[in-house]
């Protein structure tokens, strides 16, 4: 493994990510299948496998989501890649064994329907290099992520 491109096994296949002043990020790792197509209204299916070694150096889709109001847009300056693949997360860690850390589990507010994972505030970084694992989420927001009627779940009820 390299420190420049080092690489990790998940469930789904392998990871190839980014090292940064003694830090290792993993950036835009599915959590879940994409939330399209039949999956639209449907709660989260377990994220699909894939071959090869996927990069991870780059932030996933931001999820559809409502832009601030003007007055608040100075301050949020996110990432903002469209596409509604959005189900992914980014981790930072200080080490690439199996050691034992504390992990900071970082939900994003902004009242269901603004707000990303990848927000430049959110950087895992610098509470990496003390030693805590850090994640970020990006989840459905707004009636993608929040609507629940039993008409969406289909005739099993779920």
């Amino acid at each position: 493994m390299s420190e420049a491109a080092p690489t990790v096994r998940v469930a789904q296949g392998e990871l190839r990510g980014k090292a940064d002043r003694g830090v290792f990020a993993f950036l835009g790792i599915p959590y879940a299948a994409a939330p399209f197509g039949s999956r639209r209204m449907l709660p989260p299916q377990p994220p699909p496998s894939w071959e090869g070694v996927r990069d991870a150096t780059q932030y996933g889709p931001t999820c559809p989501r409502e832009d601030y109001p003007e007055g608040y847009r100075q301050f949020f300056r996110e990432v903002f890649i469209p596409g509604e693949d959005c189900l992914n997360l980014n981790v930072w860690t200080p080490r690439l064994d199996d050691g034992r850390r504390p992990v900071m589990m970082w939900v994003h507010g902004g009242g269901f329907t603004t707000g990303t994972g990848s927000s430049a505030l959110f950087s895992g970084g610098r509470l990496a290099s003390r030693g805590v694992v850090v994640v970020t989420i990006n989840y459905r927001l707004g009636a993608l992520g929040l609507l629940a009627h039993p008409d969406l779940l289909g005739a099993d009820g779920g």
